[in-house]
């Protein structure tokens, strides 16, 4: 896990340095990229706020959301079958910051 931070927060760093084509897999909203969204939410059949993709960084975070291209069936079934548990997990941790900062002072 440790090793996997330190490659995102490099490849971070390069991107907010303004080296481009910097791509990286990541759990990212979906709001970060209206088009990629687009295209990942018709692969997936399904709204969601966030989903884990490759992502193009740039100097302002988020440049680009990929699709998840090609799958195998398999591959989609699974896809598919954790789609109602991460749409709970999803609402958990949102509940969860949205209570944390109800005061304004996070209490993580």
């Amino acid at each position: 896990m440790a090793y996997a931070g330190a490659e995102f927060a490099a490849k971070v760093i390069r991107a907010l340095k303004g080296e481009k084509g910097i791509v990286a897999p990541t759990y990212v909203n979906l709001a970060a990229d209206a088009e990629g969204a687009a295209a990942l939410t018709k692969e997936l059949g399904e709204n969601l706020a966030y989903f884990s993709s490759n992502v193009e960084l740039g100097t302002e975070g988020v440049a680009k959301i990929t699709p998840l291209g090609t799958i195998t069936e398999a591959e989609s079934a699974l896809v598919k079958a954790a789609i109602p548990e991460l749409v709970k997990n999803i609402d958990t941790g949102v509940n969860f910051v949205a209570e944390a900062y109800k005061n304004d002072e996070p209490r993580l």
